[in-house]
Order: structure tokens, then sequence, then C-alpha cells
């Protein structure tokens, strides 16, 4: 369910933001975010808080767990190796996977043609597309 929240908020709030910057000027629409933002800050406090209240246990801290004799002798450049040695191990895998090329790829598309950076974003306002046409956009793309 918390996904679903999560995906729903990603697209519907560049669409609505866009649209209120279309709608109002940029400044009015700054300003009712921040107003949405201050509202919402205070009803997801008091939720916190009363999810806290009801569940004591959270009042309680976990310990941590002691380390092993053969971490604790571990220098900086063992510790460095190893982390070395399982990023590699684990690409080494994802390149034995068949369907390695097609990701990697897929991820070169993303981030150079659907990633909306700031450069792209700033690009199309400087060719007087709408606020509302981006935020569309970024939604699709996302």
């Amino acid at each position: 369910m918390m996904r679903r929240i999560d995906q729903v908020c990603l697209l519907l709030a560049p669409i609505l933001a866009g649209a209120f910057m279309t709608a109002l000027n940029t400044t009015w629409a700054a300003g009712l975010i921040a107003v949405w933002n201050i509202v919402s800050f205070f009803f997801e406090y008091s939720l916190l808080r009363a999810v806290y209240t009801r569940v004591p246990e959270l009042a309680h801290k976990v310990a941590p767990r002691e380390e092993d004799e053969t971490e604790k002798v571990r220098t900086t450049s063992q510790k460095m190796k190893h982390a070395l040695g399982s990023y590699f191990g684990n690409v080494k895998i994802f390149l034995s996977q068949d369907v390695a090329l097609i990701g990697f790829c897929l991820s070169l598309v993303y981030l150079t043609v659907l990633g909306f950076c700031p450069i792209t974003i700033g690009y199309l306002r400087l060719n007087n597309v709408k606020d509302l046409y981006i935020a569309v956009a970024m939604a699709v793309a996302a």
C-alpha cells in the first residue's frame, strides 16, 4: 500500500505543481506549496506522535550488536579491499545475467533521455514550454 501511495505522489505532485504555476503566477504557486508543506508538517507530526505513544516498544533503543574480534582488528585498507571485492563480485554476477546488456542500455536511456535534470527543465523553459507540460512529461517519465 505504501508503494502505491508513493507512486501516486510521484505522478501527481509534478502535475499539480505545474498546474499551479500555470494557473497562478510563480510567486502565488510557491506560496501555496509552502503553506501546504507547513500544514502537512503538523498533520504528519501528530500522526507520528500518535504511533509513538501507542507503541511503547519504540521508546526503547536496540543495543548495537557486538563486533567479534576479527572485525575489530581489520584495518581501513582491509575494509576497503573487502568492500571492493564485494562490489566487483556483484558486478560479475550482474554481467553473467542474460538481461545485463538490456538493463545497462535501459539505464543509459533513462539517464540521458528520460531523466529530467535541471538542465533539461531550463532548456524547456527557455523555449517557452509551459510548466504544466513539463510536469506531465516528468510524471510520464517517472
